[in-house]
């Protein structure tokens, strides 16, 4: 199921055919840099299982795969999806190094904030980025959202930004 369209990206439902293309992401040394730990592929096997089963709960709330339009090539992941503690609406991507420089995070975060206020009635979206990641920090600047709160947690110090809906 597609979540969101833009000119260049499709986001859409993961399925288990994903599998081997969230493997590779998820053990990426690059791109986990800034996330967490590279993943083997059992721990991926599990966590893509669960982000399918998480769909049934809410259909519009979760991590997402995102190819490129017209080769259907894997660029990466999206994440929109309510807070736990209902604080707000949490955004967050990571895509290859392919993808990377390309304008793809912004144009993911643009639309999925559009969809978040309009579709999911959020009031506030946030992205917690590890502080060194500035790349991803200005992603976030440039769709408006504030820096706020810089707090340490697992050892790493993490930046949050927010938009709020106007």
């Amino acid at each position: 199921m597609i979540i969101l369209q833009t000119a260049r990206l499709i986001v859409r439902y993961f399925t288990m055919d994903d599998l081997p293309g969230f493997h590779r992401l998820s053990s990426d040394e690059n791109v986990m840099k800034f996330i967490g730990p590279v993943i083997t592929l059992a721990g991926c096997t599990v966590i893509l299982d669960d982000i399918i089963s998480a769909y049934n709960r809410n259909a519009f709330s979760g991590r997402f795969a995102v190819t490129e339009r017209g080769t259907d090539r894997y660029a990466g992941n999206f994440l929109l999806r309510n807070a736990w503690d209902g604080s707000g609406t949490e955004v967050g991507f990571a895509l290859f190094p392919a993808a990377q420089g390309k304008g793809y995070a912004t144009e993911l975060t643009k639309h999925g904030c559009t969809m978040a206020f309009a579709q999911l009635q959020a009031t506030r979206i946030f992205g917690t980025v590890d502080s060194r990641n500035l790349a991803s920090i200005h992603v976030l600047e440039k769709c408006g959202f504030n820096r706020g709160a810089v707090y340490t947690e697992n050892g790493r110090e993490l930046v949050c930004s927010e938009l709020l809906k106007k």
